[in-house]
């Protein structure tokens, strides 16, 4: 079996911010839950934290529609 690598901070961020905007995609903004609004925001602070400016601001850039 195959040990699992250990996730780097971008790696981590990007996937974060795929899965979140994949619900957000799913739902539409206007029926995305408060649990999705604040899976988006994390995840743009993830990105922002990684060093992915640019990316975090277009995936906190209203997410209330």
């Amino acid at each position: 079996m195959a040990q699992a690598r250990p996730t780097d901070p971008i790696t981590a961020a990007l996937e974060s911010a795929l899965t979140a905007l994949a619900q957000t995609a799913h739902h539409g903004l206007r029926r995305l839950t408060t649990a999705g609004r604040t899976r988006l925001t994390d995840s743009a602070a993830a990105l922002q934290r990684a060093g992915l400016h640019a990316e975090g601001t277009d995936t906190a850039a209203n997410p209330d529609g």
